[in-house]
């Protein structure tokens, strides 16, 4: 599915807004704002489940990170292991018992679509990820 223009819209604006209160370091609001828009926009839900994990840990609360990246996880979002691995606002999340098996499964996810690209003929006008190293399940096109 590729996103509707009003998603893609509506991601950029929040992405904006909720950058510009973590530079600010106000986590605890940037989260608030992507609890409410975040459901609304699907196509990018591993992208808003990882800056939702990264805000989670930067206010001090790398278990709430984890469930978030669990959650999207168990709907089928994966990231690239990199993204997981080398994020430094992760860095408390990685602690964690069962970080590992999240990073496991998006590993495995992430060369399995790898692979799947490789053989499909390329499409212009796919929906990208703002890091372009994760993927949501309503992003897939048939």
């Amino acid at each position: 599915m590729t996103p509707s223009r009003s998603e893609g819209d509506r991601y950029g604006v929040l992405t904006e807004r909720v950058m510009a209160l973590y530079e600010q370091g106000e986590y605890v609001a940037a989260l608030a704002l992507l609890r409410a828009e975040r459901a609304t926009l699907p196509t990018y839900r591993s992208d808003l489940a990882h800056l939702a994990a990264c805000l989670h840990a930067r206010a001090g609360d790398p278990a709430a990170a984890l469930a978030d990246l669990r959650g999207a996880a168990v709907e089928g979002a994966w990231w690239h292991p990199r993204l997981l691995l080398e994020d430094d606002d992760l860095t408390p999340v990685r602690a964690l018992p069962g970080f590992d098996r999240v990073v496991t499964e998006a590993a495995a996810r992430s060369a399995t679509a790898q692979a799947e690209a490789r053989l499909r003929p390329q499409r212009t006008g796919a929906p990208r990820s703002a890091t372009g190293w994760c993927w949501s399940p309503s992003s897939r096109r048939s």
